[in-house]
Parts: C-alpha cells; sequence; structure tokens
C-alpha cells in the first residue's frame, strides 16, 4: 500500500511477505511480528465481552487481536479491534443503545471523563 517505509534491515522480508500477499497465501503472524510500531500484542478471545475489551484499552493498548483456539491448540486470529473502530461503531450506532445515546449529550465534567490532576513538563 505504500503506507510502511521497511529499514534496509527489513527490505527483503518486506518484499517476500508481498509476494505472499499477492499470492493469496496466508501470512502467519509470526512473519509479521517486530515490523511495525512496537505496542503490545494483545489477544481478546472471540467470546469476550465489550467491556473487557475497553478495559484492556484503559491500559494502554490501542489495538486488540481478536482470536479463538483452532482444534489443534493454535491461536487462530478471527479479527481486529482498534480503539477507533471502537468509537466509530459506538458513534454511529449509539441510537440503538439508549444508555450510550444519552451520554453524547452530556459535558465531559459531569461524566467525570479525564483527569484533574494534569502533570506539564516544560
Amino acid at each position: 500500500m505504500g503506507i510502511a517505509q521497511p529499514n534496509d534491515e527489513h527490505v527483503e522480508r518486506f518484499a517476500r511477505l508481498a509476494q505472499k500477499a499477492s499470492q493469496g497465501k496466508p501470512i502467519p503472524l509470526r512473519d509479521v511480528r517486530g515490523l511495525g510500531r512496537q505496542d503490545p500484542v494483545t489477544f481478546l478471545p472471540e467470546s469476550a465481552d465489550l467491556v473487557k475489551a475497553i478495559e484492556i484499552f484503559g491500559k494502554g493498548v490501542h489495538r486488540l487481536l481478536v482470536a479463538r483456539e483452532g482444534t489443534d491448540g493454535k491461536i487462530e486470529v478471527t479479527g481486529l479491534l482498534s480503539q477507533t473502530r471502537l468509537m466509530r461503531f459506538l458513534w454511529e450506532n449509539g441510537r440503538n443503545f439508549p444508555v450510550i445515546d444519552q451520554l453524547y449529550s452530556q459535558h465531559l465534567r459531569d461524566l467525570k471523563i479525564g483527569s484533574n490532576n494534569v502533570i506539564a513538563i516544560k
């Protein structure tokens, strides 16, 4: 896609991955781990609820790999959930959830979202 700019040491690796992708071959997670930003890889079972995902996002994780355990004991990634995608879902579907829809008109100070203890360094 032209988004990633690999280091010289990763150029050959990217080329192999691109070749696999263009041939429609599966690409195991171990082949791409370490190529992008070094956010922690966090798995969330398909059976987990939204509260669990939000709890993990609250710990500083930005993306979750949604997975299920395969019959052979291997973990199979079935999706990716990001904070951005979750926020978009809540914004676009808030009217379907009256409790969430009511929060949109609330003031941030009334919801007590954010911190009163701001630390600044010059």
